[in-house]
């Protein structure tokens, strides 16, 4: 899937650049999306086609219903963005669509013997292991503005930044094993008080569905 969403790209950007041997972009970004290549190339005056590729990793911890989880941000996504430079410079308003591989694995770790499933106290020796994985929508489309090299600019370097987000739905899913000690009733109670703790866990983050970029970088036209 990837490998076709990354061929589906490049061959957009090939396309919109067509002829425009002389209007080609390469830029290196970092930011709230992660690290990675851009790709540009002048439609008009007043028009870019860019692509990008993102990713990276970052580490987070979060509390939620009393369980803290070691987390892990796994950054990995692609943009084809359409600007418009409204006057023909460095400003630009973007917009369109972004395949979002992103996710958040994270693993329960008590802080005492005991960890709290759905307010239901468990023995942690017990409970083994309990699994939290966040993901959003494959594809989210985006609106920004920013700055970088203007489609009627001439060649050489350029700075350039991204403000904008994407719009995602997040889906939750939490998963836990039964120690091997615990009886099978108990183990049963278990699994339902994780359904549980999974439906809170879900309210908690669908309001997440606006994801924040901030994303600088240096380029060169040429």
């Amino acid at each position: 899937m990837k490998l076709v969403v990354l061929k589906t790209l490049l061959a957009a950007t090939a396309l919109a650049g067509g002829g425009l041997a002389n209007a080609q972009s390469v830029a290196v970004r970092i930011g709230t999306t992660g690290a990675g290549l851009e790709v540009g190339s002048a439609i008009s005056s007043h028009l870019g086609l860019r692509v990008n590729l993102l990713g990276g990793s970052i580490s987070h911890d979060l509390t939620e219903s009393g369980i803290r989880y070691d987390g892990k941000f796994k950054l990995s996504n692609g943009s084809l963005l359409l600007d418009l430079h409204p006057f023909a410079g460095s400003f630009r308003i973007s917009g369109g669509i972004a395949y979002n591989n992103n996710r958040v694995d994270a693993t329960a770790t008590p802080e005492t013997g005991v960890i709290e499933i759905n307010r239901v106290p468990y023995p942690a020796a017990q409970v083994g292991r309990l699994y939290a994985d966040l993901s959003w929508d494959k594809a989210s489309p985006y609106l920004g503005i920013g700055w970088g090299a203007s489609p009627a600019g001439g060649r050489g370097l350029f700075l350039t930044t991204d403000l904008g987000a994407f719009y995602q739905t997040p889906a939750v899913s939490l998963t836990g094993v039964c120690g091997p000690a615990l009886p099978a009733p108990v183990c049963l109670q278990l699994q339902a008080d994780i359904r549980a703790e999974e439906v809170q866990l879900r309210d908690a983050v669908a309001e997440a569905k606006w994801y924040p970029v901030l994303s600088i970088g240096i380029g060169y036209r040429f």
